[in-house]
């Protein structure tokens, strides 16, 4: 009793026994903690910030709800997508119409057409694919946690994954703007005919034509072509993470010393994060193949045709309407770095796939004395290494890496060249613009060839 009213004494000397009873006791020290001022635990839980992957695509993830895109399976995430996905179909059907009934196949409307298909189709595949995407993101959680920076390794990928989602929007709201100049340059009446096939009221003025006709189409560019610009911005997001985890298991290569007993077990456990990872490649290539084919296709052929109207159409030749022009150059523009962008994020998975081989060649020459079991394991990871390229391909047809980039590069290119070729007018109008740059840079000179003449003349006629 007296132990539980705090009334034990215990004797100097033998401090594990009571005075009045001599039971024995067992003593509990407290831990001490060292003093730490108030703001140094906010300060180490800053410094010691974890990002998940799941947190690290939250931006790009929740632009894509916004747009339409259901890429959580949420039931409000899917009501909203397949109104959006209505609003696709039926904008889809009113650009097919009227191609028909005006029998207009000009390269305007066969672009939006080919718009608003790959639109419906990036977006229907990611929502087929929501759960898988789910299951790969917490896949790839658990693979980065075991390795040794762990989840702080993700960082730089969270600010670039900001920074391309912004990226995003600024291209949107300039495409907003772009598009909503062009509206203004045709009559009021024929937009609005365009686009609802038939003529505005008679109690409706010009300003409510244009109202009307810029708000179909201010969705048009945040559902339709959002739609096709954040899922590539998701797709360069994950290729991010997989890098980034293929370079820090790397390093972890690289720091691989010790005995020559442990270098068996050492490059088991290499080698099988290794394959840890290639797996969780092959499963994002499951979900991402289709998607980026179609992707690719729908670029290249866009590439194609803006290349050919950009040396057919007078207007854009002689540059008589600068808002068309400016909405051209900006789809252009768009359209070559989405490209260079989503190729050198998926090659650089490749290429941190196969980095490692220059080290482990290097570290099999600097042991001298290998057991049996440890040439086994580093065989069976250089033949890993050495084997078909590790990355994310389209559909299987080809693997995205540096390699691809040229050729498609180079197509494009070949294609410009026969085009300018076998139109005359595009041959005069490079021709005049060449001239004239060369005119401008060599313009100053000749002005201060003419000018030193002048004072040469002037006081040749002084001194006679």
């Amino acid at each position: 009793m007296h132990h539980l009213l705090g009334l034990e004494q215990r004797v100097r000397g033998t401090p594990s026994r009571c005075r009045f009873c001599g039971r024995a006791m067992h003593r509990i020290s407290p831990v001490l903690k060292p003093h730490q001022h108030r703001g140094s635990t906010r300060q180490g839980k800053h410094e010691g910030k974890q990002y998940s992957c799941s947190a690290v695509l939250r931006p790009v993830i929740t632009t894509l709800r916004l747009v339409g895109v259901c890429v959580l399976p949420n039931l409000g995430c899917r009501l909203w997508a397949v109104g959006i996905t209505v609003f696709r179909l039926m904008y889809l059907g009113s650009c097919i119409s009227n191609m028909v009934l005006n029998n207009s196949f000009a390269f305007e409307y066969i672009s939006v057409v080919l718009t608003t298909t790959s639109s419906l189709l990036a977006s229907n595949l990611l929502n087929l694919s929501r759960a898988e995407l789910r299951k790969a993101v917490d896949k790839l959680d658990y693979t980065i946690k075991q390795l040794p920076t762990g989840k702080g390794s993700l960082k730089n990928c969270f600010r670039r994954v900001i920074g391309l989602t912004l990226i995003g929007w600024f291209y949107l709201l300039l495409r907003l703007v772009a598009v909503i100049c062009v509206v203004d340059n045709a009559p009021a009446q024929f937009q609005f005919q365009s686009i609802f096939y038939s003529k505005p009221p008679d109690y409706f003025t010009d300003i409510a034509s244009y109202i009307c006709v810029a708000f179909v189409s201010s969705l048009e560019v945040l559902f339709i072509q959002g739609a096709l610009i954040f899922t590539p911005v998701l797709f360069m997001s994950v290729c991010m993470i997989l890098s980034e985890a293929y370079s820090e298991h790397n390093r972890v290569i690289v720091n691989l010393v010790g005995p020559t007993e442990d270098l068996g077990n050492e490059f088991n456990k290499v080698r099988s994060f290794h394959e840890k990872l290639c797996s969780l490649v092959t499963y994002m290539d499951s979900i991402f193949g289709k998607i980026i084919f179609f992707w690719f296709l729908f670029l290249i052929v866009t590439v194609c045709m803006d290349i050919t109207q950009l040396f057919t159409d007078d207007t854009l030749l002689k540059n008589k309407t600068q808002d068309d022009v400016f909405f051209f150059s900006l789809k252009v523009i768009y359209s070559v770095l989405s490209f260079l962008g989503t190729c050198a994020t998926a090659a650089g998975v490749s290429q941190e796939a196969h980095a490692s081989l220059p080290t482990v060649h290097a570290l099999t020459l600097r042991t001298s004395r290998m057991d049996l079991d440890t040439k086994l394991q580093i065989q069976f990871f250089l033949n890993r290494l050495t084997s078909p390229t590790v990355g994310l391909s389209g559909w299987n047809f080809f693997t995205i890496n540096k390699g691809f980039i040229l050729n498609v590069s180079a197509a494009l290119v070949t294609y410009t060249v026969v085009v300018i070729q076998m139109n005359p007018k595009a041959m005069r109008v490079i021709h005049h613009l060449v001239a004239q740059t060369v005119n401008n840079g060599t313009s100053p000179n000749t002005n201060a060839e003419n000018n030193e003449s002048v004072n040469n003349n002037s006081t040749n006629s002084s001194a006679f």
